[in-house]
């Protein structure tokens, strides 16, 4: 079995496409963005989590 190779199709379609595709695909750099985020969050969840732990293990400690 052989598979037919592609046709070279219209460059004006293909460049009709291309624009539009940016109103349904997300840059690398807002990709990187928002990634730098989710991770300040995650440090700042990790840090709130360690204060519980170290106020629960103090009140523990205390008579």
């Amino acid at each position: 079995m052989r598979v037919a190779k592609p046709e070279p199709g219209d460059p004006a379609i293909a460049a009709r496409i291309r624009a539009a595709s940016s109103a349904y695909t997300t840059s690398a750099t807002e990709i990187a963005g928002r990634d730098a985020q989710a991770q300040e969050r995650i440090k700042a969840y990790r840090e709130g989590l360690e204060a519980l732990a170290e106020a629960a293990k103090a009140g523990e400690d205390s008579p």
